[in-house]
């Protein structure tokens, strides 16, 4: 006798229960310690979304820095390229970078960007 493939919708319920639960706890847990995890929304300017983007990879630290960039092994190392200050290239270096001077916060962090893309 052949069996059927079909299942009974208590069955479908039943396993549709485990694994959105399993997947819940698993993104849960894998996502704790993520930088973003810990930005505050008010932290980051709603308009204009280019004020936006640059706040939230700063705060992450997700961004196109030299301190980034030598976490993933795409640079060499972690010092500001710009100033040569042997200042390590994070968020707070964009502040006080020689190469920088003149230009407001956002400004700053889009030159760099555009800098290293040369």
């Amino acid at each position: 006798m052949r069996q059927s493939r079909h299942m009974s919708p208590v069955t479908i319920e039943r396993n549709f229960f485990i694994t959105y639960t399993y997947t819940i706890w698993d993104l849960q847990t894998r996502t704790t310690l993520k930088s973003w995890r810990r930005v505050s929304p008010s932290s980051i300017p709603v308009k204009p979304r280019r004020d936006a983007v640059e706040a939230f990879r700063l705060t992450t630290g997700h961004d196109c820095l030299a301190a980034h960039l030598h976490r993933l092994d795409i640079s060499t190392e972690p010092f500001c390229p710009l100033c040569d200050s042997g200042e390590v290239m994070e968020r707070d270096h964009l502040l006080r970078c020689g190469a920088l001077l003149g230009l407001t916060g956002v400004s700053r962090y889009w030159e760099t960007r555009a800098l290293f893309r040369q």
